[in-house]
């Protein structure tokens, strides 16, 4: 190596240093002092191996698209698999960690125990997977159709794959009644069998079994993916280790289910119909995982956290499906846009953890539910978009049996989309509109809508064999989400008169007729035209025009925003409908959001078809967020937000915080392919040649821009990420201790009453399946005994059994507090179920 390269890279590692010591100290003493935060040191590592990553992208070689970085000898998958499968056969032996079944102190877990778990955690994310894949794919070529190499797919969708193989199977066999016991020896032969399968099928292809050592090559853009895995992983690492389980809130609820599940006298589906806002299908996965690895549910999933890494393989997948035809630059360069996208920082003091979008900070913190179903659907989406460029094209036939032959990337795609809508819903939806886009604006339109076609069908026969399955629960979920937003715009309650399946079968099925009818009725007709006169059009003037209507609506929102902050002090209620609305775009497409507006136009000149797919992808997602906005500022007849009923608000707000960020992708490829030609046209222009000819000089431009985008875009997701693993938010392990007694010894259906502690009602909920009350709720301030005393019909009415209650409210000076000591206690809860150090848990014979 010359002197000059090493200069070079010293020169690099020191800025990088250097920054991330300034970035980092700039936080801790405007955001973590200030909040009291105290983070891991694998948290920091993690954020400093992204940055590293970020900074070693633009000082790449860029002139070739693939250049190996390294290549050296591993095990090959197939000694990999045989290692994990003796390891499994042996853990197995390990005795698993008794009672309690759903959380336990990680200081009562055995090194043994310790190292089952581990073992079955890999082998049960590879193994199924694998072998299923193998069998589906037995070319095992899929990653061609992507053009990058096999490892990197293959420890993506290896995972996703072996965890819904999981809870399917757990799901099946709960439904059969099978016991707990029975349900994990059989779930562990099954993984065997697979196994054995796969091998099977290997011998009748007469594919050679190899156990020597392969030789793996890394190029320069997979190594910078797989170094920001590396980097969320452990951020996600770290965050476990602050949290210890779980982050509370919908982590914690998301595994409630789990206490009903092969148990005949209570089911999780008729949990999940009490409680429809909330998914069941993870409860059956980390049953499985738990029943395999030998530890309680919330131990098993804290464990899952190193899956994270998944995310940005499967972002860098689904942008590479897309971008083609492009270099690899654009497809990684997008991709560190999605990773660290997040809202304006510190334009106003509203910054941090609102202004990240909810599915980054989901999918870099911790691996749940939510977790699982972004990255299904990522997945689905890319390896639909990549087989539309290579399968062939197939006529659709009445015959199952010729789809199942030809057909199998739809039916992998029918069922990642599937397992995406059972363990969060809304994401299947903006699949279906991405797909539906990228068809209708796609070259091959009739060929695309085909494959769409079959999709569908095999995404209709699978929801309506697992909706039989799971008693009808996935239509009653579908109709009560959409109750739930849409409450305003429903006149009459349908399943009084017509069951939700039939409902939510009729429009899977009119969804597939009516692709039916544009692939062979309009596809030549009518969406031709309009590609050809689009394809024809010059842009250049509308272009103008909206980026003089955008920057007018931009400037607006800086102004009121500083005139708020600092002059009106305006009441949230007071805002107007149209501000509010400004607010909710700029503040959270951010910086990389309103550089790929205004850099869209690069995109257009670039590649047409790209831009079209885009764009359109952007505005409708936006305008389906956006949807409860309108409809309830027309239904208020009023431009304030305070006219607009407190539930209508919560719901649009929700919805609209949970659909505009599919919209983040798209933005963050506009966003890249303008940088980049920004970037070219700099390098050529005269007046910028002089300074880039120098390298000095050439390193100061490039690394003090990225670190301006680094400021302004990631600095949210950071403090979002540093807040999750805020170690002062974590149960205690007296916590810990009170819920693993409740949740033995407690009946799942029993109410509380409690002081409104989070932590508290978060575990109640998600782990005794109990209804919680609050005591403020009952019991005011200012009431008196004689007052009071009416409360306690109320709670009988209520049926409210047991009321736990901290020491420190328990004995407080307010009237409330006095009334629970004196008369409450001693007169209805009068028998101590269990007590800890600061917590009492109290059992009220009186309401039997």
């Amino acid at each position: 190596m010359s002197f000059i390269n090493i200069r070079k890279n010293i020169i690099f590692l020191l800025f990088v240093i250097f920054f991330s010591f300034l970035y980092f100290i700039f936080f801790l003493y405007v955001y973590l002092i200030p909040n009291k935060i105290s983070l891991s040191i694998v948290i920091i590592i993690g954020y400093f191996i992204v940055i590293f990553a970020l900074f070693l992208f633009i000082n790449l070689n860029h002139d070739k698209d693939k250049i190996t970085l390294f290549s050296y000898r591993f095990l090959s998958e197939n000694s990999i698999k045989l290692i994990l499968i003796i390891a499994m056969c042996v853990s197995w032996f390990i005795a698993p960690v008794s009672n309690p079944r759903v959380i336990i102190n990680w200081d009562r877990i055995g090194y043994l125990n310790y190292i089952r778990a581990i073992v079955f955690i890999i082998g049960t994310i590879f193994i199924p997977g694998a072998a299923i894949y193998n069998i589906l794919f037995p070319k095992n070529d899929l990653h061609e159709n992507f053009k990058v190499e096999s490892y990197l797919l293959k420890i993506a969708l290896y995972p996703l794959i072996s965890l819904s193989f999981i809870g399917l199977s757990v799901l099946v066999m709960d439904q059969v009644r099978f016991e707990r016991e029975t349900i994990g020896i059989t779930l562990f032969f099954l993984i065997l069998i697979l196994y054995v399968l796969e091998v099977i099928f290997k011998k009748k292809r007469k594919e050679k079994i190899e156990f020597e050592f392969k030789t793996l090559k890394i190029s320069n853009y997979s190594f910078i993916i797989l170094l920001m895995a590396l980097g969320i992983a452990l951020i996600a690492l770290g965050i476990h280790f602050a949290m210890l389980y779980l982050i509370p809130g919908d982590s914690w609820i998301g595994l409630a289910q789990t206490n009903y599940i092969a148990k005949s006298d209570n089911s999780p589906i008729e949990w999940g119909r009490k409680w429809s806002y909330y998914p069941i299908f993870w409860s059956y996965i980390s049953f499985g995982l738990s029943l395999l690895c030998g530890l309680p549910y919330f131990n098993t999933n804290a464990l899952l956290a190193l899956l994270c890494y998944i995310f940005p393989i499967s972002i860098y997948l689904l942008i590479k499906a897309i971008l083609t035809n492009l270099k690899e630059i654009y497809a990684c360069f997008s991709t560190i846009l999605v990773i660290i996208f997040s809202g304006l920082f510190y334009i106003s003091t509203d910054y941090g953890h609102g202004k990240a979008p909810s599915f980054i900070v989901d999918c870099e913190s911790l691996f749940s539910y939510k977790t699982m179903s972004y990255l299904c659907l990522f997945i689905a989406i890319a390896i639909f978009f990549s087989s539309l460029k290579t399968t062939k094209d197939i006529e659709i036939s009445s015959r199952i049996i010729h789809l199942l032959n030809e057909s199998n990337f739809q039916i992998l795609i029918a069922l990642f989309l599937l397992i995406s809508y059972i363990l969060y819903m809304i994401p299947l939806l903006a699949g279906f509109i991405i797909i539906f886009i990228y068809c209708t604006i796609s070259e091959k339109r009739i060929h695309n809508f085909k494959l769409f076609s079959i999709m569908i069908f095999y995404f209709n026969i699978f929801f309506m064999g697992l909706d039989i399955l799971m008693e009808f629960y996935l239509s009653d979920s579908a109709y009560f989400a959409i109750g739930w937003f849409f409450e305003t715009l429903f006149i009459f309650k349908f399943t009084q008169y017509i069951p939700a399946y039939i409902l939510a079968y009729s429009v899977l099925w009119l969804f597939f007729i009516i692709l039916n009818l544009i692939q062979f009725r309009f596809a030549k007709s009518l969406i031709k035209r309009y590609y050809k006169l689009f394809n024809n059009f010059d842009f250049t003037f509308v272009f103008k025009i909206f980026l003089i209507i955008f920057t007018l609506f931009l400037v607006t929102e800086l102004i009121i925003i500083n005139l708020e902050e600092f002059f009106l002090k305006t009441r949230f209620d007071n805002k107007l409908i149209f501000f509010y609305y400004l607010d909710k775009i700029f503040l959270n497409i951010g910086f990389i959001g309103i550089t790929g507006v205004y850099l869209s136009y690069y995109c257009y000149k670039k590649k047409k078809t790209i831009f079209f797919f885009l764009v359109s992808w952007i505005i409708v997602i936006f305008l389906i967020g956006s949807l409860l906005i309108f409809i309830n500022s027309i239904m208020s007849f009023s431009f304030s937000i305070r006219y607009i009923k407190s539930e209508n608000f919560k719901s649009m707000d929700y919805w609209y915080n949970r659909t505009w960020i599919y919209a983040v992708i798209p933005l963050c490829i506009l966003s890249s392919i303008g940088l980049i030609k920004i970037a070219k046209i700099m390098r050529n222009h005269p007046k910028f040649k002089k300074i880039l000819s120098n390298p000095n000089k050439r390193n100061i431009l490039k690394f003090s821009s990225l670190s301006l985008i680094i400021i302004l875009t990631y600095s949210n997701l950071i403090m979002a990420g540093m807040w999750n693993g805020n170690e002062n938010n974590r149960p205690t392990d007296e916590e810990i201790e009170l819920f693993s007694w409740m949740s033995e010894n407690i009946s799942p259906d029993s109410n509380f009453l409690i002081d409104n502690e989070y932590i508290i009602r978060v575990g109640i909920f998600s782990m005794v399946n109990g209804r919680y009350f609050f005591i403020n709720d009952y019991f005011e301030s200012d009431y008196n005994q004689t007052e009071n005393i009416e409360q306690i019909k109320d709670l009988k009415g209520d049926d409210i059994e047991y009321l736990l209650i901290h020491e420190d409210y328990l004995f407080g000076s307010s009237n409330r507090s006095r009334f629970i000591r004196n008369y409450l206690i001693p007169y209805f809860y009068n028998e101590t179920e269990h007590e800890t150090n600061h917590y009492r848990l109290y059992y009220a014979p009186y309401f039997d």
